[in-house]
């Protein structure tokens, strides 16, 4: 508190503190991904505030994000419209700081696809005596993040595909 004279004083609050700033993020679109900013702020004895904002040009303009109003922001699903630059204003009665950017990067998903159908002449490629598989159900093994399959089934044309992470598969 500042004494501005006789009976008057004036609260004065510390200064906008950020301890840890958001990091940078790469994932993909494929679907279920997200992607997590957080900062660590203090607001020199008051509640800090905040505002997520994003930008689409390196940094020059900035947008806040309305419903980016605490100390992390989580985008989910990813999608690539979503890469851009990412930043929290944290203010308090007095003081705005913005953390540094942290850059989104989303990359194409990666995808593993096929076709099932009935190979009559034992040739291995589909020829017009070759019928499509639909409904059948497609097996990729272990997913690396989690220890468990992934299924999908063949639709109408025997076509199925699978987002995966980059590594090496069995398909059954």
């Amino acid at each position: 508190m500042i004494p501005l004279g006789e009976g008057v004083w004036v609260f004065r609050p510390g200064t906008v503190s950020i301890a840890t700033h958001p990091v940078s993020v790469t994932t993909t679109d494929c679907p279920g991904q997200s992607a997590t900013f957080s900062v660590l702020a203090s607001a020199g004895g008051g509640v800090p505030t905040y505002q997520w904002q994003v930008s689409k040009d390196g940094g020059v303009t900035w947008h806040d994000i309305p419903t980016a109003t605490s100390a992390s922001h989580t985008i989910s699903p990813v999608t690539r419209a979503d890469a851009g630059q990412y930043r929290v204003i944290v203010k308090n009665y007095c003081e705005v700081s913005p953390s540094n950017a942290a850059t989104l990067a989303v990359n194409p998903t990666p995808t593993l696809k096929g076709k099932v159908f009935n190979d009559n002449n034992g040739n291995g490629t589909q020829n017009t005596v070759d019928f499509p598989l639909p409904n059948w159900i497609i097996c990729l093994d272990t997913i690396p993040t989690t220890g468990s399959p992934r299924y999908t089934t063949t639709d109408v044309n025997g076509e199925y595909s699978f987002c995966a992470d980059p590594g090496n598969y069995t398909i059954t």
